[in-house]
């Protein structure tokens, strides 16, 4: 609703990036684990898999608890 009236939201909600990753390498293999859909019909665009994976969250706590979920997992491997 806010995006809608004109206004961005100012503060960052979950950063990741090659540093944290160990590499770029390793933040592309890695962001590919956390956000992959192996139930997909058909492969998609990585930005779509992402939309559809956060569409169901209701609020920025959902996204943000979401995101650090699929962070762990990969680190927890």
């Amino acid at each position: 609703m806010k995006l809608f009236l004109g206004f961005w939201p100012l503060q960052t909600i979950w950063e990741y990036n090659p540093a944290m990753a160990g590499g770029y390498d390793a933040y592309v293999r890695k962001l590919v684990k956390m956000f992959h859909n192996p139930l997909a019909s058909e492969p998609k665009h990585p930005l779509d898999t992402f939309r559809d994976l956060l569409l169901p969250c209701k609020s920025i706590p959902e996204v943000r608890d979401f995101l650090f979920q699929a962070e762990r997992s990969i680190h927890n491997e």
